[in-house]
């Protein structure tokens, strides 16, 4: 039985705003100098998570953002300080 296609994956805006957030993720992560699964631990989700979001294939939730978000600038505090 084929599965339905999903509405939101087709809809243009939201695969721009997926790349933008995936390109934004990717960057933060290596200027902390972070691999994918230093920083999936660090906010304590999934590799494979990660990897979906960083290429684009998986819009993350809100919680997911906010995981990343406080991993990543709580790393980003640390070294201003050091």
């Amino acid at each position: 039985m084929k599965k339905p296609s999903n509405p939101i994956s087709r809809k243009p805006a939201v695969a721009a705003m997926r790349e933008v957030m995936a390109r934004d993720i990717v960057r933060d992560r290596e200027r902390v100098g972070w691999s994918q699964a230093e920083l999936a631990r660090q906010a304590g989700i999934r590799v494979e998570t990660l990897n979906r979001i960083e290429t684009g294939k998986r819009s993350p939730s809100l919680i997911t953002i906010g995981k990343i978000d406080a991993a990543l600038k709580t790393t980003q505090k640390l070294k201003r300080r050091n």
